[in-house]
């Protein structure tokens, strides 16, 4: 359970990716070291490394951890990792949506620069101070953009991890039958929950990427590695495994307002109170709903759990969370 057997699919994934990249070039491919070109990508590619480094690294302390300073931290460790598994899986829908958005993000900044520069240009051949219109536009298009995504990941993430949070003894019990007891839900609770800063993360440091904002960033996960291994060395010892899904939850909200301030400040963002207050009383009205459906006798909690999600996606349509027009013009292009 704590050390999962390697499985082909990443190499299938790459050779289909291959296969179907080779279809697309114009010329014989043909393998050859171009040493100097290669130092230039590598140069170029360290801060992205780096990124992918760094949050793998605070994302994954606390197996270690447990291990380290447990006297059964391998039975903990495989706990938590059972646990975290499911808040993988769900992670994988915030990482393609995070690769869908990056070409996004980038084509509104670089545009948006363009009609800056234009702007900045006939503003001083007119005398003008500032461009003021054109930082307008480019505030607009991105908030826009940010916002759409946040709330289409949100009602997505929000509903799933309470659903989950309010019938996690009972989904860990399904999930491993044979060896699962209720201390896997005990564990489960606050892993899950760490799923809804991780989505905004996801948004967040696509758009601080896009912005060619690396450096900034990488110096939050620095941050946010300094913050686990004390949330872990606090919590572990008392809490176990337990202690470990606290420190993920808490690190990781932590990373996400950073990212927030972050993103306000490179990119001089509004501070946007009517979204904040939206998705605060859909969070409010998705833990009632599960709370009211969880101590609901007599109905198997299967029926309640996917009850749950459905009124969760249904409130997101209500409170326009999800705006169906919006969702099915970016699919189309």
């Amino acid at each position: 359970m704590v050390h999962p057997r390697p499985k082909p699919d990443l190499g299938l994934t790459a050779l289909t990716a291959f296969l179907i990249v080779k279809k697309h070039l114009h010329q014989p491919l043909r393998f050859r070291l171009n040493w100097p070109q290669m130092l230039v990508i590598l140069k170029a590619s360290a801060p992205y490394a780096l990124a992918v480094f760094l949050m793998t690294a605070y994302t994954r302390f606390d197996i270690v951890l447990l291990e380290w300073l447990l006297p059964d931290g391998r039975h903990e460790a495989g706990v938590y990792a059972a646990a975290y598994r499911i808040l993988d899986a769900f992670n994988m829908v915030g990482y393609l949506f995070a690769g869908l958005l990056l070409p996004m993000f980038s084509s509104q900044l670089r545009h948006q620069e363009k009609l800056a520069v234009g702007s900045w240009q006939l503003a001083v051949g007119h005398e003008v101070n500032s461009p003021q219109s054109a930082i307008v536009n480019r505030q607009s298009s991105i908030v826009n953009l940010l916002r759409f995504a946040l709330q289409l990941i949100w009602a997505g993430t929000v509903t799933f991890a309470v659903s989950c949070f309010f019938f996690r003894t009972e989904l860990m019990l399904w999930i491993y039958p044979q060896n699962g007891t209720g201390y896997y839900g005990e564990v489960l609770a606050p892993i899950i929950l760490t799923l809804v800063p991780f989505s905004g993360i996801f948004i967040y440091s696509t758009l601080l990427t896009a912005n060619d904002s690396l450096r900034k960033m990488n110096g939050l996960f620095l941050v946010g590695i300094v913050v686990n291994l004390a949330l872990n060395l606090l919590l572990i010892p008392q809490w176990k495994a337990v202690g470990a899904g606290m420190s993920a939850f808490f690190t990781q909200t932590i990373v996400l307002v950073a990212m927030m301030i972050l993103a306000k400040k490179e990119l001089r963002l509004p501070l946007e109170l009517r979204q904040f207050l939206k998705i605060a009383a859909f969070v409010s009205l998705v833990c009632f709903a599960n709370w009211a459906l969880y101590r609901l006798p007599g109905f198997d909690w299967l029926l309640k759990f996917g009850v749950g999600i459905a009124v969760g996606l249904l409130l997101a349509f209500l409170l326009r969370m999800i705006n169906l027009k919006t969702t099915l013009a970016m699919l189309k292009k």
